[in-house]
């Protein structure tokens, strides 16, 4: 990332300027609530973006020249600032300093894009504009509640998820033959539902989400500090998303396991996901909260149970890959081959043996009623 502009907008405008500090309070969420390499890289994309937006934009007529020269230094300043954060995102997260550190930078590029947008409070039609959306509080209780009913959707779909295929895989049909029995019922019915506790979990962490919210919001109301910071907030909004999507999707690969269709790495992945997710929302929901607070404690309690029952899953979920290639391992057996061709050539010799009889049996009927 440049601090100077690479593209100048052919049509500059201080409301993209403004847009562009916005949307990197965005890529300062994501990059404080990281947890993995790819989070990294999706938050520096928007930092780009957003970096790039402000930069095209710093042309825009201004009032004075000495306004245009703010502007260029707050927006330079800004570019720094992501600068420093995106490099401080690189240590090791476990570390207490670098978490110190990736914090305080955020907050220094949270300060530098207030001050962004300050000066862009002095071009007329940006003089009302805000570095925080309008009831982004609001917004991330509502999107808290739009999780919560998109895993209540994900809990009635599981209702309806099959236990087991209604016929046996050829693989389990063959073993029968050797005398081997495997219940796929069973183990998929185990599968289902240990994800119906990770359902339940995350329907419990988001309904205590959404208190511990609303307490929040109340206790950030009178913090100016805080009121004007939207990191927590947008760390809010894209755990939750998160989360819900992160429970959705593992719902729909359990009942494509238990159909068969879908691996147990998948499971085990979204499992990761979820319980990543799950550590950003109870981060963001404790931020100006009373750690003591009976909804801070519920959130802890619901958090753990995610935890156990996303672990319960994988479990589950490597039982189904074990029963899948303990099935290929013997399967692959030359003698197991062998032994189940040769099976296989005798039932079908005796079924025509069987047909023969009875077409004899026949024969000897009518001639005996001649």
């Amino acid at each position: 990332m440049v601090l100077t502009q690479n593209i100048q907008d052919p049509n500059p405008s201080i409301l993209n300027v403004v847009n562009g500090a916005r949307k990197a309070t965005e890529a300062v969420a994501q990059l404080v609530f990281a947890s993995s390499q790819e989070d990294i890289v999706t938050g520096a994309k928007t930092a780009e973006e957003a970096i790039k937006a402000i930069l095209a934009n710093i042309s825009a007529r201004a009032p004075n020249a000495n306004v245009q020269r703010a502007l260029l230094e707050a927006a330079q300043n800004s570019s720094r600032a992501m600068l420093e954060l995106l490099n401080s995102v690189k240590g090791d997260r476990d570390d207490p300093r670098v978490k110190q550190n990736i914090q305080t930078k955020a907050e220094d590029m949270t300060s530098l894009l207030n001050d962004l947008v300050g000066v862009c409070n002095r071009y007329p039609e940006a003089a009302n504009a805000q570095l925080v959306e309008e009831n982004l509080e609001l917004k991330a209780e509502q999107q808290l509640l739009a999780a919560a009913d998109l895993i209540r959707r994900a809990a009635q779909e599981l209702e309806f998820a099959p236990s087991g295929n209604e016929n046996p895989s050829k693989k389990v049909q063959a073993l029968a033959q050797m005398g081997i029995y495997i219940d796929e019922t069973e183990i998929n019915a185990a599968l289902i539902e240990a994800a119906k506790e990770v359902v339940q979990a995350g329907s419990a962490l988001m309904e205590a989400a959404v208190v511990a919210q609303t307490e929040r919001k109340q206790t950030i109301g009178n913090n100016a500090k805080y009121r004007n910071d939207p990191t927590w907030a947008n760390g809010l909004i894209s755990a939750s998303k998160n989360v819900a999507g992160g429970v959705m999707l593992l719902v729909k690969s359990c009942n494509a396991a238990v159909r068969g269709a879908a691996e147990e790495e998948a499971i085990i992945a979204l499992s990761g996901n979820v319980a990543a997710a799950t550590a950003q929302l109870v981060t963001a929901s404790r931020v100006r909260a009373d750690a003591n607070s009976q909804s801070q404690r519920n959130l802890d309690i619901c958090a753990k149970g995610v935890a156990r029952a996303t672990d319960k899953l994988v479990v589950k979920a490597k039982k189904v890959g074990e029963f899948g290639d303990g099935l290929d391992d013997i399967i692959a057996n030359p003698t197991f081959i062998n032994k189940f061709e040769t099976q296989t050539e005798i039932l079908r010799l005796e079924k025509a043996l069987e047909s023969a009889r009875r077409n004899l049996g026949q024969i000897n009927r009518e001639e005996y009623r001649r």
